[in-house]
């Protein structure tokens, strides 16, 4: 099992961060790095994980804030179209809900 850097532990505070298994799991700690990650786990975070699995999650995954996804997709240059959570049905959901 390979584990999250303790710096990064406070990010991950609704689960035991020592345990978790980011081989394992990597499309629940990049989503979480991406909206509340600082520089230094954006950085282990794009070292660690490739920029097609990061632009995959980021497609995918429905729980990454609109704010971040909007940045992310400009970032990684992935069309808007493609991020599952700024599609319709998704936007109408309140913020933070």
């Amino acid at each position: 099992m390979k584990q999250l850097p303790k710096e990064l532990w406070k990010y991950f505070w609704d689960v035991k961060a020592e345990e978790l298994d980011i081989e394992k799991w990597p499309k629940q700690v990049i989503p979480r790095l991406m909206d509340y990650g600082n520089t230094s786990a954006i950085s282990w975070m794009r070292h660690e994980y490739s920029e097609d699995l990061i632009k995959d999650t980021l497609k995918t995954m429905r729980g990454i804030s609109r704010p971040s996804a909007y940045y992310w997709a400009r970032l990684l240059e992935v069309n808007m179209e493609e991020v599952k959570c700024l599609q319709k049905p998704y936007r109408q959901i309140p913020y933070g809900v």
